[in-house]
């Protein structure tokens, strides 16, 4: 999902954010976690019950698995992008931390075809041989639209 923050003014400052599609905010995975848990606990108490105590240690393996899973989709949910058009620089920043910096003036915005049939485009801003990836976590179309609003800003339209 692509988010500009902002018009373009007179002195071409623009901000545009970029993140992931969620979904689920992290209250409600937990939520649905919490859910599926009780009922796989349940069903597994009840086999012990019956004499199948086997069951519980494998429910409690799947639940592990299942909030690693979870886990991990929601950190990659909170992926951002910061994309900072200022009067001479752009400015990309990650939510690593990870922050790279060049001259509007010499900056490009290359939108590189996918190298197999199944891969997707990578959409690269860069200058002077340093390049950086945008965009990842945006479908095609998306991605494709970014590169025509980032062509734009760059050439100052």
């Amino acid at each position: 999902m692509v988010i500009a923050q902002g018009e373009v003014d007179s002195a071409g400052h623009c901000r545009i954010l970029i993140r992931p599609n969620c979904s689920l905010s992290w209250r409600d995975t937990v939520r649905v976690f919490t859910v599926i848990a009780t009922v796989s606990v349940s069903i597994a108490v009840m086999f012990a019950w019956l004499g199948l105590w086997l069951v519980v240690p494998f429910t409690g393996l799947e639940l592990m698995a299942l909030g690693g899973v979870l886990y991990y989709c929601a950190l990659r949910g909170r992926r951002l992008e910061v994309i900072q058009f200022d009067s001479d620089e752009v400015q990309v920043q990650h939510s690593n931390g990870r922050r790279v910096t060049f001259q509007r003036y010499w900056a490009r915005a290359h939108l590189l075809p996918p190298r197999h049939r199944h891969d997707n485009s990578r959409l690269l801003i860069g200058s002077h041989g340093r390049t950086v990836e945008v965009g990842a976590c945006l479908n095609e179309t998306e991605r494709k639209e970014l590169a025509t609003r980032l062509r734009r800003l760059l050439a100052g339209d």
